[in-house]
């Protein structure tokens, strides 16, 4: 299986970040993404879809939660 780790630095508090990454809402404003599925949790899962159509989906992106974060 293929992974993908990053890293950077953002000047605001931890909770907002984890909010952000997290909460279905702020996803569909700051990424667009019209349907989420989010465990919060360690071992949890995610699933977010875009460009969902009678067709099905265009895009899909999915995970395990793998660390805490403040908000799990």
């Amino acid at each position: 299986m293929r992974k993908v780790k990053a890293s950077i630095d953002i000047n605001t508090p931890p909770e907002k970040i984890i909010q952000a990454f997290t909460d279905s809402d702020m996803l569909r404003d700051w990424w667009s993404v019209e349907r989420t599925l989010i465990v919060k949790r360690t071992g949890g899962l995610y699933v977010l879809a875009w460009n969902i159509t009678d067709k099905g989906f265009g895009y899909v992106s999915s995970g395990i939660i793998s660390k805490p974060g403040p908000l799990l």
